[in-house]
């Protein structure tokens, strides 16, 4: 007679196993390739091993529902879900880490626009800044980017123990270095891990992140009804995007410096483009969320394949 043994951990899923076969060639590219040579080699990887590739019909039926079969700003399918995988390759480098980032490595490898915009008088003067960005494939590297140039950062992100990867025993330690690595260049901030359960915790980090002049990071283009009670729809291309308002508000109350930023593989140059630019002066949430929402609208027309929210919808 078989007996059960309780302590057994649940059977991975098919994307967590994956996700640790694709990780494990990632990392071997990290460990000893030059930067332009593995992320043209990770891109080659992403195409074909991206566990994102299992949502492939979900991402393309959702491009056809927001942008439509005619639209001429766009690419066509096949050529978006390259660029989709591609960029989840490059990305992907940095979730297996050998090496610790420099301000020379910063220098070396990412051009950055804007950066008068989080030096300007009223961003040192307010209580912190809040940067609004969005789900793409290297929104992690973005606080990263900030830790370097010297400011203190916080980012807030659902809590990975909640995800497949982190409930897999096989690749839970991989989230859990990545997102230790990551910390580890926030200068004294943290992770606001959200779960869900305990929104009081969350508003006072919140608010000591702020009250600390620190940079708080927010993915601001989640849905409902991740997106809460506190949201404003807006147009998106032919469809709606109801974005959270919650933390605008709290950030504008602060007397805050509210801005959207982004990185993300310049495969034309060969290096990361860091952007920082400005969404509204006026303090008026509906247009602070207007303007970060026609960012992104343009970003997406740039390269369709840059944005992970197709597969989030």
């Amino acid at each position: 007679m078989q007996t059960k043994n309780i302590n057994q951990q649940p059977e991975c899923s098919p994307y967590a196993r994956s996700y640790g076969r694709f990780i494990s060639i990632l990392g071997f590219m990290n460990k000893w390739l030059a930067l332009p040579s593995k992320v043209k080699c990770a891109e080659l990887v992403g195409k074909l091993m991206n566990p994102d590739r299992l949502l492939d019909e979900k991402i393309v039926a959702n491009l056809t529902k927001f942008i439509g079969d005619s639209d001429q700003n766009v690419y066509k399918e096949r050529q978006t879900l390259a660029s989709f995988h591609a960029h989840a390759g490059a990305a992907g480098l940095d979730h297996l880490s050998y090496q610790r980032k420099s301000i020379r490595w910063l220098d070396q490898h990412v051009q950055i626009s804007g950066l008068e915009n989080l030096a300007s008088d009223r961003a040192q003067e307010s209580s912190g800044t809040l940067i609004l960005t969005y789900h793409n494939h290297y929104k992690f590297l973005l606080p990263v980017a900030f830790g370097l140039l010297g400011y203190p950062v916080s980012a807030m992100a659902i809590d990975w123990k909640l995800s497949e990867i982190g409930l897999c025993q096989r690749t839970r330690s991989i989230y859990k270095n990545f997102f230790n690595d990551i910390e580890s260049y926030f200068n004294g901030g943290q992770f606001i891990y959200l779960d869900g359960t305990k929104p009081i915790n969350t508003f006072k980090k919140v608010n000591a992140a702020l009250t600390n002049h620190q940079i708080l990071i927010s993915l601001n283009d989640v849905y409902h009804p991740i997106s809460g009670s506190r949201n404003h729809e807006v147009p998106f291309f032919n469809q709606t995007l109801r974005c959270p308002t919650g933390i605008i508000e709290k950030a504008t109350s602060a007397g805050a410096e509210i801005l959207c930023a982004y990185i993300y593989w310049d495969r034309h140059h060969a290096n990361y483009q860091l952007k920082i630019e400005n969404v509204g002066k006026s303090g008026d949430t509906q247009e602070i969320v207007q303007s970060y929402v026609e960012i992104l609208e343009e970003e997406i027309k740039r390269d369709p394949g840059f944005w992970e929210g197709w597969k989030l919808l």
